[in-house]
C-alpha cells in the first residue's frame, strides 16, 4: 500500500472550514502588506543555492520540504 502525498491545495477545504467557523471566532478582512517572504525565518536546513521565488505567493515559497 503505498502513501499519496497530499498538499494543502488536496484538502477539501470548503468541508474543512465548514466545520471550523464555529470555533474560530469572527472573519476580518483589512488590506495588508504581509506576504509569506516578508520576515522569512529559516526553521530547517535549507540548500543555500535555491532562492525564494521573487514572486511571493508562489507556494513554494512556504513549503516545508523534509
Amino acid at each position: 500500500m503505498s502513501i499519496e502525498e497530499k498538499t494543502p491545495e488536496d484538502l477539501p477545504h470548503d468541508f474543512v472550514m465548514d466545520i471550523a467557523k464555529p470555533y474560530l471566532g469572527k472573519f476580518i478582512s483589512t488590506p495588508s502588506d504581509w506576504t509569506p517572504l516578508k520576515n522569512r525565518k529559516v526553521f530547517f536546513k535549507e540548500n543555500p543555492a535555491v532562492k525564494p521565488n521573487p514572486d511571493p505567493w508562489q507556494f513554494e515559497n512556504f513549503l516545508f520540504v523534509g
